[in-house]
């Protein structure tokens, strides 16, 4: 059986976390379901379930799993979405575009995490998300996240 209906696999992302909770992202345009998840990745018959929620249907290119909140940052036809697994909002910081490429780096004390968006001329956009408050005495381990927008 065909867990994902025949669609092309676009991305595979997995919890930097927890290496059972996986998020795989679909293309190909017509469908009801672009985003699925797992929390049994590791095991022998891991299970997908649907998270597509409140998202619209559209190809979803791109993803990763945020590694500080756990929260989910996928690349969509038309921009960016954020999500928890069953509600999704839209980042307004790159709307419209379509998200090819999304890519996550950890940095040892930073205080604020930053994602960086790379279109195909090679402009550099520099979001800047929640801030996070770095201790003196102890490493904070930060994502940098790339994203990379292809423009038609």
């Amino acid at each position: 059986t065909d867990a994902f209906n025949g669609q092309v696999i676009t991305s595979i992302a997995v919890n930097p976390n927890n290496a059972d909770e996986v998020i795989v992202t679909l293309g190909n345009y017509g469908n009801a379901n672009y985003v699925y998840r797992s929390i049994n990745a590791t095991s022998d018959n891991p299970t997908f379930t649907s998270i597509q929620g409140n998202l619209p249907k559209m190809p979803v290119y791109s993803s990763i799993i945020e590694m500080t909140e756990g929260n989910y940052i996928i690349g969509t036809e038309q921009g960016i979405y954020v999500g928890n697994g069953s509600t999704w909002t839209k980042d307004n910081a790159v709307a419209n575009v379509p998200v090819m490429e999304i890519k996550q780096q950890t940095m040892e004390n930073h205080e604020d995490e930053y994602v960086y968006l790379v279109d195909e001329v090679g402009d550099i956009t520099v979001v800047k998300y929640k801030g996070i408050e770095n201790t003196k005495n102890k490493p904070t381990r930060i994502p940098i996240i790339i994203i990379l927008i292809i423009l038609f």
